[in-house]
């Protein structure tokens, strides 16, 4: 049994509960989380490993970081579409992270407002709130095709006066309305971010 540690650097708190290697543990905050959170587990050996689901209160992107902030670790959900960043969550797809995958491995579930990652060792991991906007809005029925056909991210960047390679859909949800006989699609639910893509950072290197 160790002790998994992490602190919140903003106001320089350390919390520590025991765990045991091999298991999952799921850490929740009743208030307000900090923008910066460390993980580590304390005289953990190096094959010791334990998959961390940390539940966060707000819409921003988590950004998992090792290397004490040095490494910025994509999501195994995420892809890079033409330079861009892009979240997925394709049906059937198990993204979650075991102990079988690199350190600071990880899957963010947006649904769920979850992010899973494994903590290996004494390595430290670095969770950081990404600065961006999330902006959600409805549009009439149409497939996913359809939508990314119709240039409408394109349109919403133009709007906004921001690079098109800060403005990242995050979901496409279709609503359906339910009936006795039959049940249609009344139009779709779009999740778009804008802000910047996961990057190192430096400040985190000297925390």
């Amino acid at each position: 049994m160790h002790y998994i540690s992490f602190s919140l650097l903003a106001i320089l708190t350390l919390i520590s509960p025991f765990i045991l290697p091999g298991y999952n543990v799921s850490v929740y905050f009743s208030s307000t989380q900090p923008d910066v959170l460390r993980f580590f587990m304390l005289d953990a050996a190096d094959d010791e490993c334990v998959v961390v689901a940390f539940y966060y209160l707000n819409p921003n992107r988590i950004d998992v970081y090792t290397g004490n902030g040095i490494a910025n670790v994509w999501p195994k959900n995420s892809v890079n579409d033409n330079g861009m960043f892009k979240l997925l969550n394709d049906p059937g797809v198990n993204y979650m992270p075991s102990c079988s995958d690199p350190v600071g491995s990880n899957y963010i579930d947006r649904d769920a407002r979850l992010i899973y990652f494994t903590l290996k060792g004494t390595n430290k991991i670095i969770l950081k709130r990404a600065n961006v906007v999330i902006v959600s809005f409805g549009l009439p029925a149409m497939s996913e095709d359809e939508f990314f056909a119709s240039n409408i991210i394109e349109n919403l960047a133009g709007m906004l006066n921001v690079p098109l390679n800060k403005v990242r859909v995050v979901s496409v949800v279709a609503e359906t309305s339910s009936g006795r006989k039959r049940r249609s699609t009344d139009g779709v639910t779009v999740v778009v971010e804008i802000g910047e893509e996961p990057t190192a950072s430096k400040l985190l290197v000297t925390l």
